[in-house]
């Protein structure tokens, strides 16, 4: 079953909801990580 998962998620990646997003673009720019862009930016 794992597998199945992995091999279905390799070429699409995991979704990450809208709230999730928000918090990993609020730590990146608290950590002036301003270089780096997420996909869904």
């Amino acid at each position: 079953m794992e597998y199945l998962v992995w091999f279905e998620r390799k070429d699409t990646g995991v979704l990450v909801n809208e709230s999730v997003q928000k918090e990993r673009v609020a730590v990146r720019d608290k950590r002036r990580l301003a270089k780096y862009r997420f996909p869904f930016e």
